[in-house]
């Protein structure tokens, strides 16, 4: 994955000197829309903006979350493991939540065709979660508990393009390092004189 996105980022640095003889974009453009990384983000939004005068160039930035809730099923205890486990709990199963803010350069190829490539931030909450037979914690013995072994922050490397499907139009196709994923999205994109 990592061997793909360093050839986006070659592939847009190849196009640039290309486009800079052509005439200058005569307005700014902008657009925002719906964006997923799958399989772990299915809620974000992303903005971008073409700017006049920059030969196509301008920038990409998104924000993704992960609906999953660690209480959606459960409860939350502000326990350990090693308290848990202490307690006699058998160990269910271990889940991440992701939260990702991302900067990227974009570049118009074309009218129907942008490409990005950047750089974000990605923060990863683990949890665990534990079932007491006696059924006496959480929701008929089940519950949650905050995993700070599998809690951290990442840099998440993504790239990616554009392509316009009808007037304003443009589904998103791309790839993640952290999560790692496929980005999918829909954007509309509208001039501004």
């Amino acid at each position: 994955m990592m061997r793909t996105l360093m050839l986006c980022v070659a592939g847009l640095a190849l196009l640039l000197p290309a486009r800079a003889v052509e005439a200058q974009a005569p307005s700014m453009s902008y657009g925002i829309g719906i964006v997923a990384n799958a399989p772990r983000q299915f809620t974000g939004v992303g903005v971008h903006f073409l700017l006049p005068g920059l030969y196509g160039l301008g920038l990409y930035v998104d924000a993704k979350f992960d609906p999953i809730s660690e209480t959606r099923d459960g409860v939350l205890l502000p326990f350990t493991r090693a308290e848990a486990e202490a307690l006699g709990d058998v160990w269910f199963r271990d889940e991440e939540r992701w939260t990702t803010f991302n900067v990227a350069l974009l570049y118009a190829v074309t009218d129907e065709l942008r490409l990005y490539a950047g750089a974000g931030h990605s923060r990863r909450e683990g949890f665990t979660r534990y079932w007491d037979e006696a059924g006496q914690r959480g929701e008929v013995g089940y519950y949650w508990i905050e995993n700070p072994n599998r809690t951290d922050t990442q840099i998440n490397l993504l790239g990616g393009a554009f392509f316009r499907i009808a007037r304003g139009i443009f589904v998103q196709f791309g790839l993640e390092s952290m999560p790692q994923g496929y980005t999918l999205g829909l954007t509309l994109s509208l001039p501004r004189r």
